[in-house]
C-alpha cells in the first residue's frame, strides 16, 4: 500500500476538524443562509451515524469502537488482502477512513458529532451533515463504482 492513502486520510480529517472548529467559533447561534431556499449553515449535535442515522441507538463508546474496527479493516484490506494495486479502491477507502476518523474524533472529544450543513428544498430537509459525512458518502460511491 502506498503513502497516498495516509495523506488522503490526514487531509480529510484535518479539513473536517478545521471546518467544525471554524463553524463552532464563528457561526452565529441562529445560523446563516448560504444559498436561499437550498443551503444553510446551522450547528447541530449528532449522536448517530452519517446523516444522523441510528440516533441514540448505541453509546458513543460503541460508535468509537465500531469506527476503529472499520478503519482497521480498511487499512488491513489494502495492506494485506488486496491482490493488485487499485488506485480507486485506495481513494475510496481513504475517503471512508478519513470521514470515519473525523467523526470519531468528535465523539472522543465531545461525546457527539458536530453537523452544520442544512440542505433543503421548500419543506424537504436532508439531515444535517458535515465534511466527514460527505467524505464517507464519496468513499462509498467510489468503492461501489470502481471496485
Amino acid at each position: 500500500m502506498s503513502y497516498e492513502f495516509f495523506i488522503l486520510v490526514g487531509f480529510i480529517v484535518f479539513s473536517d476538524q478545521l471546518s467544525k472548529f471554524l463553524i463552532i467559533k464563528a457561526l452565529p447561534s441562529s445560523g446563516i443562509t448560504l444559498i436561499p431556499g437550498f443551503l444553510d449553515l446551522k450547528i447541530a449535535e449528532n449522536q448517530g451515524l452519517i446523516f444522523g442515522l441510528f440516533q441514540n441507538s448505541f453509546s458513543q463508546g460503541i460508535w468509537i469502537l465500531i469506527s476503529l474496527l472499520v478503519v482497521l479493516f480498511l487499512y488491513f484490506y489494502l495492506k494485506f488482502w488486496q491482490k493488485k494495486q487499485n488506485t480507486w479502491l485506495i481513494v475510496g477507502f481513504g475517503f471512508l477512513a478519513g470521514g470515519i476518523l473525523g467523526n470519531m474524533f468528535d465523539r472522543v472529544r465531545q461525546g457527539m458529532v458536530t453537523d452544520f450543513f442544512d440542505l433543503y428544498f421548500k419543506n424537504l430537509h436532508w439531515p444535517l451533515f458535515n465534511l466527514a459525512d460527505l467524505a464517507i458518502l464519496a468513499g462509498i460511491i467510489i468503492v461501489l463504482k470502481y471496485k
